[in-house]
């Protein structure tokens, strides 16, 4: 987008990892009210990088959106740093419920792993517990992974849940903590 504003022009470009209207709408809008357009980008919680470089022609501002990792609320999200930001834009993001803001890195990985995970289109939600690991949360049942072996678990619960029919997983708690086996019980 460029803009002019009494004979200078100034150009944003905005870099974003969806589609936000909304954000530059947000930008054009402070754009033309601010005067320290630079310092009202550096307190926006979902501008990830703000640059401003100078021209013979005016000044050019480089503006990259945060791209959301994981639902916190309704607006609210994690980066890939794990840092909450508010986002103008509704993303359908699987829902990560941490009684710890602080989560250790192998943490973060196995979160990351799960919502790469071919499962990550059913997953409503997941919940990291710092003694019991993970537990995931679908429409109907829950799963309880733990924190070892997290991707042949992940695999497991694939299968399991491919192979079961759904009527039969309906308000069910699998636990695949188990190395050769698993337990269904009724929630």
């Amino acid at each position: 987008m460029a803009l002019q504003i009494n004979e200078k022009k100034f150009k944003v470009h905005f870099l974003s990892p969806y589609n936000c209207a909304s954000c530059e709408k947000v930008l054009k809008n402070a754009f033309f009210q601010s005067s320290e357009f630079e310092i009202f980008l550096k307190n926006i919680s979902w501008i990830k990088k703000a640059e401003i470089t100078y021209t013979f022609t005016g000044q050019e501002f480089f503006v990259e959106a945060k791209k959301p990792l994981f639902k916190i609320s309704s607006h609210i999200y994690y980066d890939e740093n794990f840092e909450p930001f508010f986002s103008l834009r509704e993303h359908n993001k699987i829902i990560l419920n941490i009684q710890n803001k602080d989560l250790p890195l192998s943490a973060k990985q196995q979160a990351i792993l799960i919502s790469n995970s071919e499962l990550k289109d059913n997953i409503k939600s997941i919940i990291f517990h710092q003694t019991e690991g993970w537990m995931l949360d679908f429409n109907d049942y829950k799963v309880l992974l733990g924190k070892e072996e997290l991707q042949a678990r992940l695999k497991k619960t694939t299968k399991l849940t491919n192979k079961l029919n759904k009527k039969d997983l309906k308000n069910k708690f699998l636990d695949l903590r188990y190395p050769k086996g698993f337990v269904i019980k009724n929630l």
